[in-house]
């Protein structure tokens, strides 16, 4: 079942790498040659065609002294810009006015870990430049790594005094040789930071971790965001662009799937194969495979392939344990097999009555139920994701029309209706 939609035509944000030595994952470093200033140009109208929100990830910016005319160029175009600096001593040394005139619009900032050698000089220069992008009156991410939980904290209180754009942390995907982060304990992490957002009033994001947006609806988190949570993971939603202009699913992703010079960027989105495998949830393998939340997450691509090699296994850092077996969610069984099962074993039913309503349709008025998945054609499914009817999102049948159709929900703190031949096609659990 391929991806259908917005997020299979075109990425929502893009991620370029514009000096040599910004992310350590090139492919072919001895073939690697930076891109021209003509062609960085030529990158960005490519860029203009296939998404409307641009990352440029900076080693030094001095070694790209074309990077304001990059800026300006997208910013032309009508691009979303951010800025992601490595945090060097002569960053201070740029106009970050001329920048924010050009069309950056946030600039992230990046900690790191704290607990790393040189950790206190790093963050002590990136208050720094925190200060001074906010001097310019740039929006201001905060990037770092996940903290431990006994400094989780400490962190936040900084945060709460900082007061961020946002709060973007990543969970490590590790290199050859490297553990893989424990996936019971990155769960119980997780859930600690799903609830920290209601404390700081500072948003949070985590990159390589798509599994937080399924704690967060587990956990509720969701009602102390105004933020839309999207389903996006490398190579759905996402690219990225390295220095020298190799297109990869992500930055932490070292598969080449093209090329700028030689390929068109919304081209090599849309129909590499590897990035049509990444937007097909019924190819995971594992728990992944198996997950009713496989649509919103989908585990790190990343973090599988380099702790295996395959792409399209489970992610090793999720601690999430789904049913593997429709016998384990008997309302999702066919009528006729559930009553065959029942008669066979009494205790079939044992954790729910086979009376209990299997669709949004058969829920009677004023009761609560929550949503485990959808039995409609794609572009229905599509928009009912977007209006926030995701897996594992409560609901409310507030009433029905006089006649039966449509009936009126409450999701996520509105009002919406549903014709009965959408809500039939809409799977709950109740409450």
């Amino acid at each position: 079942m391929q991806l259908t939609g917005s997020l299979a035509d075109r990425p929502v944000t893009v991620a370029w790498e514009v000096t040599h030595g910004a992310m350590n994952g090139c492919p072919a470093p001895r073939m690697c040659v930076d891109l021209t200033p003509g062609e960085c140009l030529d990158v960005v109208d490519q860029i203009a065609e296939a998404a409307p929100r641009l990352l440029l990830i900076a080693g030094d910016m001095a070694a790209r002294p074309d990077l304001v005319d990059i800026v300006a160029r997208a910013n032309a175009h009508g691009i979303w810009v951010a800025l992601r600096p490595s945090i060097r001593a002569r960053l201070l040394d740029n106009d970050f006015d001329t920048l924010r005139r050009a069309g950056v619009r946030s600039l992230s900032v990046s900690l790191g870990n704290a607990h790393a050698h040189g950790a206190v000089r790093r963050i002590s220069r990136g208050l720094d430049v925190l200060t001074a992008a906010r001097r310019a009156r740039l929006a201001v991410q905060v990037k770092s790594s996940i903290p431990e939980l006994a400094d989780l904290r400490r962190f936040s209180q900084v945060m709460q005094t900082l007061q961020p754009s946002e709060w973007r942390m990543s969970l490590p995907v590790p290199k050859r040789g490297e553990e893989t982060p424990d996936a019971d304990r990155t769960e119980k992490l997780l859930a600690a930071l799903s609830r920290l957002p209601a404390s700081t009033g500072v948003p949070l994001s985590l990159s390589d971790a798509p599994h937080f947006r399924r704690i967060a609806i587990q956990s509720h988190a969701r009602a102390h965001s105004r933020r839309r949570i999207l389903p996006l993971n490398d190579g759905r939603g996402r690219i990225f662009i390295s220095h020298c202009g190799e297109i990869q699913p992500g930055a932490s992703f070292p598969i080449a799937c093209g090329n700028v010079r030689l390929h068109h960027l919304l081209e090599v989105y849309r129909e590499a194969t590897v990035f049509r495998q990444l937007r097909d949830p019924d190819l995971l393998k594992g728990k992944c495979g198996r997950c009713g939340f496989r649509l919103i997450c989908g585990g790190s691509r990343a973090r599988a392939y380099a702790t295996t090699g395959d792409y399209l296994v489970e992610d090793p850092a999720c601690g999430f344990r789904p049913v593997s077996s429709p016998l384990d969610h008997p309302m999702k069984l066919p009528s006729a097999l559930r009553a065959l099962l029942l008669r066979l074993n009494p205790d079939f039913s044992r954790t729910r009555s086979i009376a209990d309503p299997v669709n949004l349709r058969e829920l009677s008025s004023g009761s609560h139920a929550c949503v485990t998945g959808f039995d409609l054609p794609a572009e229905t499914r599509r928009r009912l994701l977007e209006l926030g009817f995701l897996p594992g999102t409560p609901l409310h049948a507030v009433r029905r029309a006089p006649l039966g159709d449509p009936l009126q929900v409450e999701v996520r703190g509105y009002h919406l209706s549903l014709r009965n031949r959408e809500a039939s096609g809409i799977q709950i659990e109740t409450r």
